[in-house]
């Protein structure tokens, strides 16, 4: 999915094709949230005259994370994609006798499981990319608040979608304490990230004087 065009990918997202769907989606997002957060440390290093070696080198470590980051979110992209396939055909598995029946709670049991890793991964990458988006935006000049906000806009919202993907997933899922432990930690890192991100969109704002 990753090697497409933006205009391809936006297209097959329109299609009647099941994937990519809301999780690529929510994984993109994220992706282009942390590369708005290289591009913010990128510029600081560009402008590095008056900068002391500490902080020259906290941006640069900002940067590399950041990039890092937005990579692994794009790779989610894929993945997301990789594991509908599994899914799709154990939701097609024959359930006619007691066998069968069982062979494909089974299965289904486990894709559910593998559907919800994905967003509970891009719920755990926001989580990080927060973090140090904060970091970086003392590095940003006024004119890249904006950019600053839209990243972390773009993380919630990235955030938020994962966590709905997830609660599809596992509310389909018979054994419910494995089912409550996901939605537990969905929910566990879901709180954070919308305090990390309403802070720092308050603070952006503020600095903009909306």
């Amino acid at each position: 999915m990753t090697e497409k065009t933006v205009e391809q990918f936006t297209e097959e997202l329109a299609s009647s094709e099941p994937v990519p769907g809301g999780g690529g989606a929510a994984a993109l997002a994220g992706a282009l949230a942390l590369a708005l957060g290289s591009m913010t440390c990128a510029l600081a290093q560009e402008r590095r005259k008056g900068m002391d070696e500490t902080r020259k080198a906290e941006a640069e470590e900002l940067h590399h994370k950041c990039e890092n980051l937005s990579r692994s979110m794009l790779s989610l992209v894929d993945r997301d994609s990789e594991v509908f396939a599994p899914l799709r055909a154990a939701l097609r598995m024959p359930h006619t006798t007691p066998e069968e029946k069982a062979a494909r709670e089974r299965e289904m049991e486990q894709r559910y499981e593998e559907a919800a890793a994905v967003p509970l991964q891009i719920l755990s990458e926001a989580e990080r990319g927060l973090r140090i988006l904060e970091k970086a935006a003392r590095f940003g000049s006024r004119f890249l608040l904006s950019d600053i906000g839209t990243a972390a806009v773009l993380l919630r919202a990235s955030a938020e979608s994962a966590q709905m993907i997830i609660r599809t997933n596992t509310m389909c899922m018979k054994n419910r304490s494995r089912a409550d432990c996901i939605d537990f930690e969905a929910d566990e890192l879901m709180s954070v990230i919308k305090a990390e991100a309403g802070m720092l969109c308050r603070q952006v704002q503020e600095d903009l004087g909306l």
